[in-house]
């Protein structure tokens, strides 16, 4: 079981875990707002 992230299986490992980073981060930025959307603030700020 010594380096087992140097086999193949490590590999797969690692190939799925780019993988769904990848996708973890697509989902996040669909959330997020377009630029155009946002608004300058200053002081104290509540949110709407």
């Amino acid at each position: 079981m010594k380096n087992w992230f140097a086999s193949e299986r490590g590999a797969y490992f690692f190939l799925l875990l780019g993988i769904g980073l990848m996708l973890l981060f697509v989902a996040l930025e669909r959330n997020f707002p377009d630029a155009a959307q946002l608004e300058t603030a200053s002081g104290r700020v509540a949110w709407s």
